[in-house]
């Protein structure tokens, strides 16, 4: 009883922690923003507290709803303490407060991802930013001008000047605390890292809006280059950081050089355009990388589904193969238990066979080790790899299958050949589905014409070809054009993702696979892999 009374006080302190700490920031940001303020009201051309209370409420929720609306009070009370009134900075505390928690209720309901990593995330979060930035901007000055604390004419103009501050606000702070404040300990090693083009932010910036030969600003599609760059290297990560650094630039310059409140709130527009294009550029760049991550996880899969069958196919052939040894170790150890039991026992002889009975459990643990590490398999890691060696590897894991189906194979590899940088088992894996897929096409001859060549030689562009060749009857005729396309198979039980595996690794390896149509009378698969000189 005790121990949840504890905890429920330590909840209730880390709350009142966070809502002062939220407190404060509200407080500063609207201390550096508040610029042109019209009629010494919360209406000026810039609003990050309303991207932070936006932020704040989606990632923590409705029972901080009472911090936001002391944040609103608290900045009218010190940053504009003597344009104070109550009634009109109780209205706004409530009008804005109400806005944004349903905003951020609404955004909830939506299912909008927090990290912002897809178009629609982007998209949702305007629109409903938007929307209620309007409703509160619309209310606010509405109410300023019942007060009589805004002449009536001014409404238009107070309107739309309060609602940019707000929107741009909301796009240039909210996803900057959405993405950056769950991997706030990997911060650092991100602005390092930007630290070039940010420093490019800055420059632009004084030449677009501090120099007075690019007046008109003719000159502020320049700051699109930083923010293009930082997103396409860094997705949404980057793109946030680049523009709260470029919003703070335009807004420090022309703040400094007393530009005008409705410069400011022109440039502010086109800064709106430049954060929205940025920000969809970068969901673009992440769902493509989400996108591939995804493919590659399921070819991944695929490989490994393949690997499942292949095994399967080589699980007699192997269980023959595991046979021999393991009954040459139970006689062994018989012959010892015999030898060591004689009136006078011969340990010696006893040792020796022992000994070979230790030679043979470990040529089964290879056996199994092998198949094993072929099915386990997953993420490719290079290595240097010998043709041979690899090759080799392969022929001791289709051994028992060739010798099953009674077919045969020779191995021709010249000498000086190049060795090879891939990943070995990945590689095993296309050679034993291409050796398969020969050995299954020749069952229809006779077991004297089954023969399987593998071949490799060094091309002229580094890189090494590898063959696989039978005599088997050939590519049927309906499927030879859609050979590496999905489910092309012309087996009664096959479901036709082998070949296109093969070459998905291959290609990954940066190399190809293809079938060669040009040798008649034979079937050739040829591949090719970076090659790698001593």
């Amino acid at each position: 009883m005790n121990e949840s009374r504890e905890q429920g006080l330590e909840r209730q302190k880390q709350a009142f922690l966070i809502g002062a700490l939220y407190v404060g920031l509200h407080v500063a940001l609207d201390a550096v923003s508040w610029v042109h303020g019209l009629a010494d009201l919360l209406i000026t051309p810039w609003n990050p507290p309303a991207g932070l209370a936006l932020a704040f409420l989606l990632l923590l929720g409705w029972r901080y709803v009472p911090a936001v609306a002391l944040g609103c009070l608290a900045a009218d009370l010190l940053v504009r303490g003597q344009g104070l009134d109550l009634p009109s900075s109780l209205n706004f505390a409530f009008i804005f407060t109400l806005c944004y928690a349903l905003g951020a209720a609404i955004l909830h309901r939506q299912k909008l991802r927090l990290d912002l990593q897809g178009r629609r995330d982007i998209l949702m979060l305007t629109l409903v930013a938007a929307i209620a930035a309007s409703v509160a901007v619309l209310a606010h000055v509405g109410f300023l001008v019942a007060l009589g604390r805004l002449p009536a004419e001014k409404f238009l103009q107070a309107a739309f000047r309060h609602w940019v501050g707000d929107i741009i606000g909301i796009v240039t702070t909210a996803p900057l605390v959405l993405v950056l404040w769950p991997q706030r300990k990997d911060i650092w090693p991100l602005l390092i890292d930007l630290a070039l083009p940010l420093l490019g932010v800055l420059i632009l910036s004084w030449i677009v809006f501090g120099l007075e030969i690019t007046d008109e600003f003719k000159f502020f599609y320049l700051l699109f280059l930083p923010l293009i760059w930082m997103a396409v290297r860094h997705g949404m990560k980057g793109a946030v950081v680049g523009i709260a650094a470029t919003q703070g630039a335009m807004m420090a310059i022309t703040t400094w050089l007393h530009y005008e409140a409705g410069i400011v709130t022109a440039l502010q527009t086109l800064m709106l355009v430049l954060a929205l294009t940025t920000l969809l550029l970068a969901a673009i760049v992440d769902e493509r990388r989400q996108a591939e991550a995804n493919l590659h996880d399921h070819q991944l899969s695929l490989a490994k589904m393949t690997r499942l069958s292949l095994a399967g196919e080589m699980a007699s052939g192997l269980a023959h193969e595991l046979n021999q040894p393991l009954s040459a170790i139970v006689n062994y150890i018989k012959a010892a238990q015999g030898l060591l039991a004689l009136p006078e026992p011969r340990s010696t002889e006893a040792q020796d066979a022992l000994g070979k009975a230790s030679s043979q459990a470990m040529r089964a643990s290879q056996i199994l080790g092998r198949l094993r590490e072929f099915l386990q398999r997953g993420e490719p890691e290079l290595e240097i790899i010998a043709v041979q060696d690899l090759i080799g590897e392969a022929q001791a894991l289709i051994a028992p299958t060739l010798k099953r189906s009674q077919a045969r194979m020779t191995v021709l590899l010249p000498p000086g050949l190049r060795k090879l940088r891939a990943d070995r088992i990945h590689v095993e894996q296309v050679l034993l589905n291409l050796v398969v897929n020969a050995i299954e096409a020749l069952a229809v001859l006779a077991p004297t014409e089954r023969e399987i060549a593998i071949e490799a030689a060094n091309l002229q562009n580094g890189m090494v070809e590898i063959s696989v060749k039978d005599q088997g009857p050939g590519i049927a005729p309906e499927i030879e054009g859609r050979l590496f396309e999905p489910f092309a198979s012309s087996k009664n039980e096959g479901m036709g993702l082998g070949l296109m595996i093969c070459r998905t690794i291959i290609e990954a390896h940066g190399g190809n696979l293809w079938h060669d149509a040009k040798v008649k009378g034979a079937t050739v698969f040829r591949f090719t892999l970076p090659g790698q000189m001593d």
